[in-house]
């Protein structure tokens, strides 16, 4: 579980931050209000830690 270190690297955070600098900008220069930019940046986070937790390992989620 990511969440609970160990795995990635300093390349796949380079990597995130990369993706998510462009994804912010892209919405910059499509003329989004800044509280979407916030929502949609607030969702992909939401959606990273879902997609890299380990759902077998978590007792609350069947």
């Amino acid at each position: 579980m990511a969440l609970w270190g160990g795995i990635g690297g300093v390349w796949n955070a380079l990597i995130g931050v990369l993706i998510v600098g462009v994804i912010n900008n892209g919405m910059v220069v499509i003329g989004l209000p800044d509280f979407l930019q916030d929502g949609v940046l607030g969702l992909l986070v939401i959606l990273a830690v879902v997609l890299s937790t380990d759902r077998k390992l978590v007792s609350f989620v069947k």
